[in-house]
């Protein structure tokens, strides 16, 4: 068993998989639950073998016991995925998992055994730094080419850059620990390697801290603070969370309009800014208590630095697979607890191994079912991309039959089958559309939007899932008879998800316009500038519907603002300046100077363009399709 937990730990870091969308996550989480299982496996079979075996009660299991419970009870109550839910990198498998870990084998860990796994944790760390430091400096990129990924100087096997200087705050107490050890042997080539595995860990802090702050993307402490304290308003939330797949849902409707100021506005966040964070906002107080449990196992001075990082860390596998194995290294086994089956009831040994063994074999082959689904996945996204529709279509289908409860493959279905649908309609338009090609745009139309709705339905919460089908709809206003009121109907409900996002308030906008109801537009477009104060697009919208109304004054005065905004030396600038110029034509001699005076204020270079969040082209039938009730955003999927 000792070797499954040391091999377990130390691969965890340092393993990836290119071959899925998300290379690191899935097949860190399947390693840890499969090797955890296997534990529990080897543990049964000793049980079985001796008739009694042993677990360890220390304040570091109680944690991650009362982990694994306050999950389990937010599973049932907060999640409506809740298969989406047991699959989270921070859901129940995860906390049971490393329970199991800490549970049946703390008690065997000797000497030895804490020495080998303290040395191969601190070799898996200076392994993880050192590739660190190559990708910053491109040797990696140098070394293999070929390799896409390699070229961000950002990455390392953690799968999140911000995790390194955790990392080596978490293995302080193994190096002071093995320091003291060579020290009181007098042993200068252990002193030594202690010495090179320091400064290993903090030249690859240094470097991370070199890299620009675009290169290491991290929600910032006060937004994690405010979602997590928003996501509290409710008392039953407040209590067990928002559910523990639904993170992405709080950060939408507690993040600040402050953050549309930042290089970050655009960006979703499906984590917290710290695993405390992380957990109260999906589990609540429960997850707290949860977490304050296990970090009182590290209130001692000598672990005080796992304290800190499991704490104020970012959520990451890798870290409290590391957090996990310098407790069993350091911390003092507090009981042991001994589990025998009389000889009289020997019947039960096999019993046992077999209630384990089936236990153990369901949940492995549950988590390979889950990574074979994303091995599926990955493999129809290639196909996508070198243009085989059809080899793609197949693909998500069998993905979707592995894993029927991803919210994500249901969504990139949805959009492959609109997809198809589109580019028959395309081929279409430059003929007479015929019957069998109505019929094949109608079935694949439907499909799209069945799979849309299934994500909204078992993901109701989730704002990709509502922006996917308001997009849809939207796309099908000139092929799909009431698609328009469908669309803003989606969008309204987007919108109540994600209260604060300019993009979303733009893209209904370009739909209201778009139907004729220019008045709403530019409601929607003005709190979108009103959301995102330099948003070019936004602004120069406004400008055109003041141009129609002949308002010019404050047409200038939105093309000033979206000219401040716009990327400089484009042809979006050179546009901007042109309608802007024409527009002062038609002001007084006090207007112009109005604007020209606010022309000379300096303007901030930002990546902000003028082309609309919408396809310009959606695809066309006459007549329209008549498409069943079903298709509605208020009426549930059927499949």
């Amino acid at each position: 068993m000792q070797a499954v937990v040391i091999g377990t730990l130390a691969l965890i870091p340092l393993v990836f998989l290119p071959l899925t969308e998300d290379m690191f996550i899935p097949i860190k989480w399947t390693l840890l639950v499969s090797g955890s299982l296997a534990v529990l496996f080897l543990w049964a079979i000793r049980l079985a073998q001796k008739g009694e075996a042993h677990i360890a009660v220390s304040k570091a299991t109680i944690g991650f016991g009362a982990l694994f419970v306050f999950s389990l009870v937010t599973l049932f109550v907060a999640s409506k995925n809740r298969v989406e839910a047991l699959t989270d990198p921070f859901g129940p498998a995860t906390w049971i998992s490393l329970t199991l870990l800490v549970v049946c084998c703390t008690h065997s860990f000797g000497d030895r055994s804490k020495r080998a796994l303290s040395w191969i944790m601190l070799l898996t760390a200076s392994i993880i730094a050192i590739s660190s430091i190559l990708s910053h400096l491109d040797l990696l990129k140098t070394v293999a080419p070929t390799v896409a990924f390699l070229a961000a100087r950002s990455w390392t096997p953690l799968g999140n850059i911000t995790a390194l200087p955790w990392l080596a705050l978490v293995l302080v107490p193994i190096l002071i620990k093995e320091g003291d050890d060579a020290l009181k042997r007098r042993d200068a080539i252990l002193l030594i390697c202690v010495f090179l595995v320091a400064v290993i860990l903090v030249a690859s802090v240094s470097f991370y801290a070199l890299l620009p702050a675009g290169e290491r993307i991290s929600l910032p402490f006060v937004e994690g603070w405010r979602v997590m304290t928003q996501s509290w308003s409710a008392p039953i939330q407040a209590i067990f969370g928002v559910g523990i797949e639904n993170y992405m849902s709080a950060f939408a409707q507690g993040r600040s309009t402050a953050l549309n100021t930042s290089a970050l506005w655009n960006i979703r966040f499906g984590q917290g800014s710290s695993l405390l964070f992380h957990l109260a906002t999906t589990m609540g107080l429960s997850g707290l208590l949860g977490l304050l449990l296990l970090s009182r196992s590290f209130l001692s001075p000598r672990n005080s630095p796992l304290f800190i990082a499991l704490l104020l860390a970012p959520p990451s596998i890798p870290l409290l697979s590391f957090i996990t194995g310098v407790a069993l290294v350091t911390s003092a086994q507090e009981k042991l607890l001994t589990i025998r089956i009389p000889s009289h009831l020997s019947w039960m040994r096999p019993a046992a191994v077999l209630v384990v063994m089936a236990a153990a074999g369901s949940g492995i082959y549950l988590a390979g079912r889950a990574l074979v689904s994303e091995l599926t996945f990955m493999n129809s996204l290639q196909a996508r991309a070198s243009g085989d529709g059809k080899t793609t279509y197949e693909l998500q289908i069998a993905a979707l039959d592995l894993n029927p409860w991803s919210t994500r493959i249901h969504l990139a279905f949805s959009q492959i089958n609109f997809d198809l649908a589109n580019a028959i309609a395309r081929s279409a338009n430059k003929q007479t559309v015929n019957e069998q090609d109505r019929q094949t745009i109608t079935t694949l139309i439907q499909q799209a939007i069945r799979e849309a709705k299934i994500a909204t339905n078992i993901a109701p919460q989730n704002i990709l899932a509502w922006e996917n089908l308001a997009l849809l709809y939207q796309n099908l206003t000139n092929v799909a008879q009431g698609a328009d009121q469908w669309a803003v109907a989606a969008y309204q409900r987007a919108i109540i998800l994600d209260p604060t996002n300019p993009l979303l308030r733009v893209s209904f906008a370009t739909l209201l316009g778009n139907l004729g109801d220019t008045d709403n537009a530019f409601t929607q477009f003005q709190n979108a500038a009103a959301l995102k104060p330099d948003y070019a697009l936004a602004h120069y919208s406004l400008a055109k519907i003041y141009r129609e109304r002949q308002q010019y004054l404050p047409e200038a005065l939105s093309l000033v603002a979206a000219l401040r905004s716009v990327s400089k030396r484009t042809e979006d600038e050179a546009q901007v300046e042109t309608e802007l110029e024409t527009a002062k034509t038609h002001l007084t001699d006090q207007e112009r100077a109005q604007i020209d005076q606010l022309l000379g204020i300096p303007t901030q270079d930002t990546a902000s363009q003028l082309t609309s969040p919408i396809p310009d082209n959606p695809p066309q039938l006459k007549p329209k399709l008549e498409l069943p009730s079903e298709s509605s955003p208020g009426a549930l999927p059927q499949r």
